[in-house]
């Protein structure tokens, strides 16, 4: 067995054995491809480019008002578990699912309608009651507490699942970050940045066992402003680049000088790519830009020397327990157009069949309302948008009836239901597009084994 075949099954045992672990850098810092072994994995393929997009909603987003029962009898039922927060059925968007019969017939949200034509375009794909699971969960698994997912109904804890793809371990590192630390092991383009862009700090997603997400906001990369003038320039250089006989001092400046050569590197790669969208393509709204700074890192993929590139990028407020309808409303909005605007780009660009979007949320919410709004829940429904997903279809199982007590398999209480689509069957799809050979999923989804081998959601063919 040769060095470098060594070299890579090491590190994918000891990616393995992080996925379950906390980080284990001490300062944390930015992946330098072209520093790093490129080893082969046979079982790896990065041909060619694509990108991932995740669009987190934080708070735990309403989805089941997101995306509501549509059929009459179904609508009827929803309305008598959601008697105040429901959306009426003539102000739903219908969509058919990949079930024929008219009684499988979902709605969009009054707010959503463009993203409902989108997805009876094939641009877009629904899946149906996805949440975080050690394993696939019965009713009795879940009253003997058998193998649940930690912190189930916290903010904090069930991000964390979402982005780590660990339920039962709120320190594990990032499915990304795990995920783009593989790659790197088939990865020759001598890339200067990190292959991971946040656009809201530092989430555990992107972080893996010694990196971590390039920060990046809708203006660039940041650098300091004094940064810009010679003088101060030579005299940060020349204290970054002293040599230091503390370890912790010298890592320290290593890593300052990095991030600052980096933001460098970004700035200079954007300016000298063109803006091939115009001043009117997105909204100018929190999420629209955000959606824009990343369309536009795309675009100048070849300055950045770049074959993979996954985001991040957030929408906060969905914490809803009271005025629920009123407040959704403008988010959903936002929401829809930041989704729209960003399709559209893509086609732009060239990159449709190649960028698959995703969204995410801490939880879903009960059905059964608590008067003007909804409590923490377990499963939702997600997005995933990109010209390479099969769309015009809902994966996973909805529960249409939402009367309380109508979906008793699933139901644990209030219309809080099990998710019977597992967060984990969406990575393992996603990083099987993305490039990962199927003998390292578990190194990226390391529960995999308790799923059957089973663990897909069939969005790609």
């Amino acid at each position: 067995m040769t060095d470098s075949t060594n070299f890579s099954k090491n590190r994918r045992h000891f990616l393995g054995d992080c996925g379950k672990m906390a980080s284990l850098a001490i300062l944390p810092s930015l992946l330098t491809f072209k520093n790093l072994n490129a080893a082969v994995a046979n079982n790896s393929n990065i041909d060619g480019y694509k990108a991932l997009v995740c669009v987190f909603l934080a708070g735990g987003n309403d989805s089941f008002n997101m995306i509501a029962p549509y059929s009459t009898a179904n609508h009827r039922n929803y309305m008598q578990a959601r008697p105040v927060v429901g959306i009426p059925q003539n102000e739903l968007t219908p969509i058919p699912t990949n079930n024929s019969s008219s009684m499988s017939h979902l709605g969009f949200h009054p707010s959503m309608g463009q993203m409902g034509r989108m997805y009876r375009s094939g641009d877009a794909a629904i899946i149906a009651n996805i949440g975080t699971l050690v394993r696939p969960t019965t009713i009795n698994a879940y009253r003997s507490k058998n193998s649940l997912p930690t912190g189930l109904f916290s903010h904090r804890e069930q991000q964390l699942s979402w982005q780590t793809s660990v339920a039962d371990n709120t320190a594990a590192s990032g499915w990304i970050g795990r995920m783009s630390e593989l790659l790197n092991d088939v990865d020759t383009t001598g890339a200067d940045t990190s292959l991971m862009f946040s656009l809201g700090g530092s989430p555990r997603i992107m972080t893996g066992s010694n990196s971590s997400g390039f920060a990046i906001s809708t203006d660039g990369a940041n650098v300091l402003d004094l940064y810009s003038d010679t003088s101060v320039r030579d005299a940060y250089n020349a204290t970054l680049n002293e040599r230091y006989t503390s370890l912790l001092k010298q890592q320290y400046t290593h890593d300052y000088k990095g991030i600052i050569d980096k933001a460098e590197f970004y700035n200079n790669a954007m300016a000298a790519s063109n803006d091939p969208f115009g001043p009117t393509a997105f909204p100018n709204t929190g999420l629209g830009n955000q959606l824009r700074q990343v369309a536009l890192t795309i675009a100048a993929k070849d300055s950045l020397n770049a074959k993979r590139q996954s985001f991040i990028v957030s929408q906060g407020g969905y914490d809803f327990h009271q005025n629920l309808t009123a407040r959704q409303a403008p988010l959903l909005t936002e929401l829809n157009d930041a989704l729209i605007a960003f399709n559209n780009a893509m086609k732009t660009i060239g990159m449709h069949d190649n960028v698959v979007s995703y969204t995410a949320s801490d939880f879903g919410r009960t059905v059964l309302g608590n008067g003007t709004g909804s409590d923490h829940g377990w499963g939702g429904n997600s997005i995933v948008m990109g010209g390479a997903v099969k769309g015009a279809n809902t994966y996973g199982t909805y529960p249409f009836n939402m009367t309380d007590g109508g979906s008793p398999n699933i139901d644990i209480g209030r219309g809080r239901y099990i998710p019977t689509t597992s967060v984990d069957q969406l990575h393992a799809d996603l990083a099987h597009w993305y490039g990962v050979g199927n003998s390292d999923i578990s190194l990226i989804v390391p529960h995999e084994s308790e799923y059957g081998g089973n663990l897909r959601v069939g969005l790609f063919d």
